[in-house]
């Protein structure tokens, strides 16, 4: 039997293998290993047991330190022991391929002594250390010699120097044992083409000062461009044009966007494979422990629910996620409710009233939101810990049967999920902290490699590893010539440590030989191409910047002509060498500029029909922006709900609302002191804040929050006290408004309506925005406190009207008649007749649009169209109407639909 070894020919060699060769194998130090394992009828150690290894070795560890507190490792094993345990097993894998027996003896240098010590541990374990792939080889290096290999000859691709050396020692054992070991030939250079002379040199030793002048014969090509979905597009578009050309290709990287380009043009699948941590079966895995401590992380809980595939039922999610963006906590004021009316309509919904869909729904909801959760500075018992990822793997087992065992991820999802369970059943420890329970997620969860499509007859015949190749390939392809390797290695052993190693005849593997080796795998698809290499390099793969393949910079350097094989999508691509892709030209549509006007030919009497209740933010966009109105109040076209938490200045608006809401619900809060006021603000900071603010709790936001109580409790202070010294008492808080304006039923919230004898006064709460508030008093543009104020005082005398910023804990009004303390805007004004001017102009602007409306016409608002609407409007009496706006609207979604932007 031949074997053909090389270092990366595990993976898919080039060219591809028939299956009818038969006493010719091609194996990678794993395949080579698996083989004469099966060849000696030795056991068949785990392959997916390395996270095990890590925990084990991680005891010896703790062992070790237990009665060696002061061991070299002791300070990073307390930051953190996975990562510990890790490296130190991998060097300690190191030293037995090696050869070294970890005797222990006092001239051992510290660490080597550690890890002898460590050893001899493991050596008294009853089991021993699970068995990896190090322990294997050595196994097999000391088995070769009494046992046939039944291999004649062994051709190995990589020079002897450069190999590690345990696969070093395995070579050598084999020849002992008959096995003919020769090294492979580099491939033959004929002919005088661009390739061949840079292949030439790039055999050679001898650099030269002389650089190769490049003729641009199609033999190396270099395409460049942006992106390489652009690239990969264009390239399938190639080989869809030139039918006889089928390359080998070199896939290096991510190489989706050429797998997908392909499929579309109708080559067979390359089934490659596709390893990303940002899959949604496996992201559950990092998510699923947020539920076991509080505050619960609301981010976490949003990415939860927000995942496409989850264990959570999906309107449910969508439920919760909509509560969280708003008031991120669990359980706040609108949940019980919101969740209790989905569980009632997805019972009606059933066929049967305890349907699979609704008991399904129930006991998800019930598993991770249900549960009692730990403090997250303290620890949680190991067996939650367990129980939660048992559920996930025995949930990803059936999804992966109801579909029909097609969603491979889903496998991996149970698999990632049993091994975690595994990992914490072998933990020692029965109490974990929240660190440690991540850190032990870290250990397993990683991304796994799925195969999208599956592999398709008469595929073009590719490998995923430059160093990959058995012999010279025609036409070869360099997908993603980019930098993806490793730029640089470290010693990781201190010279004394390898003298003393050396002493004893073991010479450990250097950044030398690791770059060496790098290097020298670097140059395989250049050194194999024969006729022609396409070097297809983009800026941007899967949306990052890469840089440029350390290859360009010999090629620069060797060569002069660069320009003559380089090309670009832009120059036309590889239209020099190739039949180009046919080029349509799409013709650029521009929308233009807004208009002043929609004209409604049909529906208008419905468009103007008015509905039954309206509310004031209608009205307002009636008023100064008509298309918005159309847009959102007729035509109905809503923005999605932006499931994600709101940011900072909303969130902290939200909390301070519902802290004066709570304290003002209180009997007689306008006689407290302020050491009640502030008492009892305290005294609900912590459940309110749990349940609509949570993310304030989180660890790192203490100061924040300190922060914001104390401007809480000073401004919910300075507002009683502003009630106390005006005289007033609290008659309702978030009171339900209904009148009438024009004939059109009205409804509305008041913040907060305070009664002083047969006075009212209605105050808005507004977090911010002081100066804001402070124009539209000044411009008589207090829309909303007038209509709250007619709505409320229908059947009396105006009402008092004023904003409260708690932010800056300043009363705004337009007088001081309310409040001695308020700033005061217009205090001279005689403030019944404002009252009375802004409702006509409210009623008359609102007459005046609804007639424009009637006749089909909607304006459309902005600073384009301001100009022509001030020329149509000549004859309008502006003085009886609300002033029109000359800026854009904030916050509008129909920017598109008016041409405002394309």
């Amino acid at each position: 039997m031949i074997v053909h070894f090389g270092m990366t020919l595990d993976d898919a060699p080039l060219p591809g293998r028939t299956a009818s060769e038969s006493g010719y194998a091609v194996f990678g130090p794993k395949g080579l290993v698996r083989h004469l394992e099966k060849r000696w009828g030795l056991p068949d150690a785990r392959k997916d047991n390395e996270y095990l290894r890590i925990e084990q070795y991680r005891q010896q560890l703790k062992l070790y330190l237990a009665n060696n507190p002061d061991a070299f490792f002791s300070h990073s094993y307390a930051a953190d022991p996975f990562a510990v345990a890790t490296e130190i097993l991998d060097r300690r894998d190191e030293l037995l391929l090696a050869g070294w027996t970890f005797e222990l003896s006092p001239e051992l240098p510290e660490r080597l002594k550690a890890i002898a010590a460590l050893e001899q541990q493991i050596k008294n374990l009853a089991g021993g250390l699970a068995t990896g792939f190090a322990d294997q080889l050595s196994r097999i290096i000391g088995t070769t010699k009494n046992w046939s290999p039944a291999i004649n000859q062994l051709i190995c691709q990589e020079p002897p120097d450069l190999l590690p050396l345990g696969i070093q020692r395995l070579l050598a054992a084999l020849g002992e044992q008959g096995v003919d070991i020769v090294w492979a030939e580099q491939p033959e250079i004929k002919g005088d083409s661009d390739l061949a002379r840079l292949q030439q040199r790039f055999s050679s030793d001898h650099t030269g000062s002389a650089k190769i002048a490049l003729k641009g014969d199609g033999s190396l090509i270099l395409l460049e461009g942006k992106r390489d979905t652009n690239l990969a597009a264009y390239f399938a578009h190639v080989l869809d044009q030139n039918r006889d050309y089928r390359p080998s290709l070199v896939i290096s990287g991510q190489g989706q966007a050429l797998e997908h380009a392909l499929a579309q043009h109708g080559f067979p699948a390359l089934g490659l494979l596709s390893a990303s941590l940002a899959r949604p079966t496996l992201q559950v895995l990092k998510l699923a422990t947020v539920f076991l401590w509080e505050p619960i992380d609301s981010y976490k809980v949003m990415e939860f629910v927000s995942l496409a595939v989850k264990p959570l039922e999906r309107g449910l999610s969508n439920k919760i996620a909509s509560l969280m963006a708003k008031r991120p906590g669990l359980f706040g004021e609108q949940w019980g409710g919101t969740i209790a009316a989905y569980f009632n309509e997805l019972r009606e919904q059933s066929d049967q009233p305890e349907g699979d869909q609704y008991e399904r729904a129930d006991q998800q909801y019930k598993f991770w939101f249900g549960r009692k959760r730990f403090p997250v500075s303290g620890t949680v018992p190991k067996e939650k810990a367990i129980g939660i990822f048992d559920y996930l793997g025995v949930w990803a087992q059936e999804c992966f049967e109801e579909e029909g065992n097609k969603n491979v991820s889903l496998k991996v999802l149970e698999e990632q999920a049993r091994r975690i369970s595994a990992l914490l059943y072998a933990l020692p420890e029965q109490q974990l902290t929240a660190l440690e329970l991540e850190r032990v997620v870290r250990t397993v969860y990683e991304p796994a490699p799925v195969q999208l499509n599956r592999k398709a007859k008469s595929h073009l015949p590719y490998t995923t590893q430059v160093g990959s190749f058995i012999g010279p390939v025609d036409d070869l392809v360099w997908w993603n010539f980019a930098q993806a390797e490793k730029s640089h290695y470290f010693s990781r052993w201190y010279e004394p440590e390898r003298e003393n190693l050396g002493a004893k005849g073991i010479v450990l593997t250097g950044p030398e030989q690791e770059n060496g080796l790098q290097l020298w795998q670097r140059l395989r698809p250049i050194l194999n191409a024969r006729n022609r290499l396409v070097l297809i390099s983009p800026d941007f793969i899967n949306g990052q910047e890469v840089n440029p393949h350390p290859l360009m910079g010999d090629l620069e350097a060797r060569c002069e002509g660069l320009e003559r094989i380089q090309c670009s999508l832009e120059d036309g691509g590889l239209e020099q060498w190739f039949v180009p892709p046919p080029s349509v030209s799409a013709p650029v549509v521009e929308l233009g500029h807004p208009k002043p006007f929609i004209n409604i030919i049909n529906g208008v009497g419905e468009l103007a029909k008015p509905t039954d209740r309206i509310s004031f933010s209608s009205l307002n966009d009636l008023f100064y922006y008509p298309y918005k109105w159309l847009f959102n109040y007729k035509a109905e076209l809503k923005r999605s709900a932006l499931l994600s938490i709101v940011d900072e200045r909303a969130l902290q608006g939200n909390l301070g609302h519902r802290f004066f809401e709570e304290l003002f619900k209180q009997e007689d809060v306008h006689r407290w002191t302020q050491e009640q006021v502030t008492g009892f603000i305290a005294s609900i900071e912590h459940g309110l804040l749990e349940k609509e603010g949570n993310v304030l709790l989180m660890y790192g936001r203490e100061p924040e929050r300190v922060r914001f109580m104390e401007l809480i409790k000073r401004s919910a202070w300075n507002l009683v006290r502003h009630i106390q010294e005006g005289g007033w008492a609290i008659e309702a808080i978030e009171h339900p408004l209904e009148g009438e304006f024009e004939g059109v039923r009205m409804k509305g919230i008041a913040d907060l309506i305070l009664k002083r004898g047969a006075e009212h006064c209605i105050l808005d709460l507004k977090w911010s925005g002081l100066r804001y508030r402070e124009n539209l008093l000044r411009n008589e543009e207090d829309l909303q406190l007038v209509l709250y104020a007619r709505m409320l005082g229908q059947r009396t005398d105006w009402p008092h009207t004023a904003f409260y910023i708690i932010n800056r804990g300043v009363i705004l009004a337009r007088n001081n008649q309310a409040f001695k303390a308020a700033q005061s805007i217009a205090p001279d004004a005689d403030w019944i007749q404002v009252y009375d001017r802004i409702w006509n102009r409210m009623a008359k602007t609102y007459n005046w649009r609804m007639g424009q409306i009637q006749n089909g016409n909607v304006e459309i608002r902005c600073k384009e169209t301001a100009p022509e609407l001030e020329i149509a409007y000549e004859d309008v009496p502006w003085l009886d109407l609300l002033e029109m706006k000359t800026e854009d609207a904030a916050f509008d979604d129909y920017q598109v639909l008016i041409n405002l932007y394309e």
